[in-house]
């Protein structure tokens, strides 16, 4: 495949790029045979800064562009920034693919090439680059068989879109390697509304109380505490009373 734009100048990066910042995120929405898309999302929840965190996510439509088959996840590190290019030090990936009967997870390699950051704001309607085969003509069918592993190139010019959130769910936090948060059931409490002050300490000793419904699974009690610690991407264990792991699909026994 060939890559119509042009690679940016080195050294044309500006300062605004990486100023300092709670969160960073850069965005690439690619048409890989129209209607047929990719869009490719590199998030820096701690700014971006050498050894901070970087999620990277990647989507890519069925051939009529209507709908998502393919996610890929990776976490990892940046690694270096040299003006525009920023490199990373991959920790792992994941990806899920959704089968016409079922989908299924698979381990893969991590993401490929640096980022190229440039000055562009990209909104909802995002900015695509097109690719072709060596015919001149949009490929729409590399890309969606279960194999797959989407296209790696050696660059990605990017835009900035810094509101977005990735979405992480407990099966995909399962097959990264992220940090564990492990905290015990220490108390709890039936309250006149009919939720439930669940106290809790971590291993480090820390007391802290989080609110469930009666009724919820430990799963909502395993969100309620992340939400509380702001543990951002990382699993989170709960040992009851008597320190046994509770599992995640299990009811509440309160």
């Amino acid at each position: 495949l060939r890559h119509k734009t042009q690679r940016p100048a080195r050294g044309t990066h500006p300062r605004s790029l990486i100023r300092a910042m709670a969160r960073a995120g850069w965005v690439v929405k690619t048409n890989i045979g129209c209607p047929a898309y990719q869009e490719e999302r590199w998030v820096f929840p701690d700014g971006l800064e050498v050894g901070r965190q970087v999620q990277f996510y990647r989507i890519e439509s069925d051939p009529c562009g209507q709908d998502v088959r393919f996610h890929e996840w990776a976490v990892g590190a940046v690694s270096g920034i040299e003006g525009i290019e920023v490199h990373f030090d991959w920790a792992g990936a994941t990806q899920f693919i959704d089968g016409e009967c079922f989908g299924h997870w698979c381990d893969v390699g991590p993401p490929k090439g640096e980022l190229i950051m440039t000055e562009e704001t990209i909104g909802e309607s995002g900015s695509h680059t097109d690719y072709t085969d060596d015919t001149g003509e949009a490929d729409l069918t590399d890309g969606f068989t279960p194999n797959f592993v989407g296209p790696r190139h050696a660059y990605q010019r990017a835009g900035r879109d810094d509101g977005y959130q990735i979405p992480w769910d407990r099966q995909v936090v399962e097959r990264l390697p992220v940090p564990t948060f492990v905290v015990t059931v220490a108390s709890h409490e039936v309250l006149e509304d009919g939720q439930v002050a669940v106290g809790l300490t971590s291993m480090a000793g820390d007391h802290f109380c989080v609110l469930v419904c009666r009724g919820d699974d430990t799963e909502a009690l395993m969100e309620a505490v992340a939400n509380e610690r702001q543990c951002g991407l990382a699993r989170v264990r709960i040992l009851n009373i008597d320190g046994v792991l509770m599992e995640p699909n299990l009811t509440l026994p309160f």
